[in-house]
């Protein structure tokens, strides 16, 4: 497993890494628990940007919602979605290793 969590180019190489901190947060501004709603289909686009400023933060705590919002660019939602999915599945409690 990669403890560093998964590399996405924004302004920088970052990476997203699922923590309970995050998902904590995630919920504090959505109110929505990460992983049951974690449905990219189903997301309205305050909870994709949620959902990778969440799995971001552990990284830079300063990063902020705004932050994000400006670094994600439409044109590569696929890419993001394929990546933050990575990190729900490698992140997720109980995964073993």
């Amino acid at each position: 497993m990669n403890d560093e969590g998964i590399p996405i180019m924004l302004d920088k190489e970052r990476h997203l890494k699922l923590t309970k901190e995050g998902m904590g947060k995630f919920y504090d501004i959505t109110g929505e628990s990460l992983l049951e709603c974690f449905n990219f289909s189903e997301m309205n686009e305050h909870e994709i940007i949620a959902s990778v400023w969440s799995c971001l933060i552990w990284e830079d705590e300063k990063l902020s919602l705004e932050d994000v919002g400006f670094l994600l660019d439409v044109n590569r939602l696929a890419e993001f979605t394929t990546k933050l999915q990575a990190a729900m599945i490698i992140f997720s409690p109980g995964k073993k290793t």
